[in-house]
């Protein structure tokens, strides 16, 4: 029902298929998708459907204003540590499990998902890579709250040269006309590469860049799959002063 009257209005919605998933993204400069999710409002990055079963994913605002928070605190990275270890030990997951779902009353709406946690190369060169992106979810894990993929952030953009294909090897045009982009640097869930050492990609109005686990001037924006939730769009118009609002 939400999905049809977004649809219906016109909304600015790309339809893209990521395994068994039918995943409808928003995108471009500032679109009205902003949701209110009990005390807080973020903006729904796409809605999934899984077997007709569908989530909405929405992000939240920074979580790190004061900079106490990093993606990782280890001093240490050993490439025989796959990236999914890595992540599931990281400071940034520890904090997000513990403290923001429960402080915000999330966990019974909460979806339990699949997030591809793998290394995105800047070149297809790389052994068995196959696609740059399709690299992310070459090993993934299980939890009911996350950061962006670098997929997210690249397909919110409106500008029409961001190609996304198998064969790109240049982003630079995915930050524009983009939502998701701030000037303040933002974490995303993903590796660049093994041998970068302890570098995860970044975003912000200056570009894609990778940034050191343990910088703390990086922005932390939380990500949740919210399941079985009635979406309230009478009287809303999904700006930023007239949110969609789950009830």
């Amino acid at each position: 029902y939400f999905l049809n009257n977004l649809k219906e209005s016109g909304a600015p919605i790309k339809e893209v298929t990521i395994g068994n998933d039918r995943v409808y993204y928003f995108y471009g400069a500032n679109p009205n998708n902003y949701l209110k999710v009990g005390g807080k409002t973020g903006r729904i990055v796409s809605i999934n459907y899984n077997n007709e079963i569908a989530t909405v994913k929405v992000i939240f605002p920074d979580v790190n204003g004061d900079n106490k928070l990093v993606w990782d605190a280890t001093a240490s990275y050993s490439t025989a540590v796959s990236f999914k270890n890595y992540y599931e030990n990281s400071s940034v997951l520890n904090y997000l499990t513990r403290t923001f779902v429960s402080s915000n009353n999330y966990d019974s709406i909460a979806a339990s998902k699949d997030w591809g946690v793998d290394a995105v190369y800047t070149s297809t060169s790389y052994s068995g890579s196959g696609g740059i992106l399709e690299r992310e979810n070459l090993s993934t894990t299980t939890a009911n709250v996350g950061l962006l993929n670098l997929s997210d952030v690249l397909r919110a953009s409106g500008d029409a040269n961001c190609k996304l294909d198998s064969t790109t090897t240049n982003f630079s045009a995915c930050i524009n006309s983009n939502y998701l982009v701030s000037s303040r640097k933002t974490w995303t869930i993903n590796h660049l590469a093994a041998n970068a050492n302890r570098k995860v990609w970044v975003f912000s109005t200056s570009g894609l860049s990778q940034e050191l686990v343990t910088s703390p001037s990086v922005a932390i924006r939380p990500v949740i799959h919210f399941k079985n939730i009635t979406i309230n769009t009478t009287g809303k118009t999904g700006s930023s002063s007239s949110p969609y609002e789950v009830l």
